[in-house]
């Protein structure tokens, strides 16, 4: 499941489970979220709007539009990027993608790409900062992904404001078994071109033909899906993926509710990432109290702090030694999970949905 359906099932399981304050009504995708609602009302619109991004566009710029003004509604939440520009109502944006405003994401993978997929890139990005310029306030996840989208302009601290998303901890449990041989190591980010397998895979690669270290790498692809064909390194990845054999375990994609039992038995969390908006997994390896090796990007240690070790994304010499030093190192680990359960506690999702419902409130009381 994307980070934005996980983002909008959690944000309907938050908000229903709280006492009716604001008439609160939620458009959702036919067959997309699978979860009811008592306390919110979840509006149902047909699948097919989804079929190609000009219905999506038109849905938005001229459907919804009139949506808001026969239901006389007071606040418009957009949660995916784009504003609705011509809102009768005051309208919050939220900002949740990074990688039209990363250097790093242009530098190594969009140089590579058609001229049209750079074409299409640029409209997007140029719409997203138009629809800041259009929101009445916008949101970011992190101050990393506000400073990336106002770069090199000063950020607009007056209608913008970082709301970090968070997890529920109590729902994942810590792994007490010292580490074991072979090592667990996790990785539960999905399979796309920015998510920087090819630099992971070939650092354990290495580890396994040098024989230094022992490990079994579980993670949540599967080569057999078709949106794996798509990146443009998959047949490297695949040819890695073959090498590695019975060290690794793809799993392909899994539900939300079957992560923390990934999570709890796992030693060693892995996060790649070129760039990213938060990045949940880091928070739930947090909170199941694991070591965290993970991509040295400014989000990244805006979530982790002192409680990760950071390696240069893109150098696979970096991922093998620094995997190799953290498994090896007993002191080390102890350190990093003493340090995850300390910072844990600023990522609560409750705490996210709190924050929202106080912008809501400075608005009136039916919100979309």
């Amino acid at each position: 499941m994307g980070g934005a359906l996980t983002y909008l099932e959690r944000l309907i399981r938050e908000l229903d489970a709280r006492p009716r304050g604001h008439e609160i009504t939620i458009v959702v995708r036919q067959g997309v979220v699978d979860c009811a609602a008592k306390n919110i009302r979840l509006a149902i619109v047909d699948a097919s709007i989804c079929e190609s991004p000009i219905r999506i566009f038109l849905w938005q710029q001229i459907t919804l539009p009139i949506l808001l003004w026969k239901e006389k509604f007071d606040l418009l939440y957009s949660t995916a990027n784009f504003a609705t520009f011509f809102s009768p109502c005051p309208q919050i944006l939220l900002v949740r993608i990074p990688l039209y405003f990363s250097e790093l994401y242009k530098t190594h993978i969009l140089r590579k790409k058609s001229l049209s997929s750079r074409l299409t890139f640029t409209l997007r990005s140029l719409l997203i900062s138009a629809s800041q310029k259009i929101a009445t306030h916008t949101l970011f996840p992190t101050a990393s992904l506000q400073q990336d989208f106002f770069t090199p302009k000063p950020v607009d601290s007056v209608r913008t404001s970082i709301n970090w998303y968070g997890t529920d901890p109590s729902a994942f449990s810590r792994n007490t078994v010292p580490l074991r041989t072979p090592v667990r190591i996790l990785c539960t980010s999905h399979y796309s071109d920015y998510k920087n397998y090819s630099s992971l895979l070939e650092g354990l690669l290495r580890l396994k033909n040098e024989g230094s270290l022992q490990f079994l790498l579980t993670a949540t692809i599967d080569p057999s899906l078709p949106l794996f064909k798509t990146v443009p390194t998959a047949s490297h990845d695949l040819d890695l993926m073959k090498a590695l054999g019975d060290s690794l375990n793809a799993l392909g994609p899994l539900p939300p509710p079957q992560l923390p039992a990934l999570y709890a038995d796992a030693d060693i969390f892995v996060w790649p990432s070129l760039a990213e908006s938060f990045g949940h997994p880091l928070i739930e390896a947090m909170a199941a109290g694991l070591p965290i090796v993970c991509s040295d990007l400014p989000v990244n240690r805006e979530l982790c702090a002192d409680a990760a070790l950071y390696v240069s994304p893109l150098d696979s010499s970096a991922w093998a030694r620094t995997i190799r030093e953290l498994a090896l190192n007993k002191g080390l680990q102890d350190q990093l999970i003493r340090k995850t359960q300390e910072r844990i506690h600023y990522f609560r999702w409750d705490d996210h949905v709190s924050r929202i419902l106080e912008l809501f409130s400075s608005y009136e009381q039916r919100v979309l």
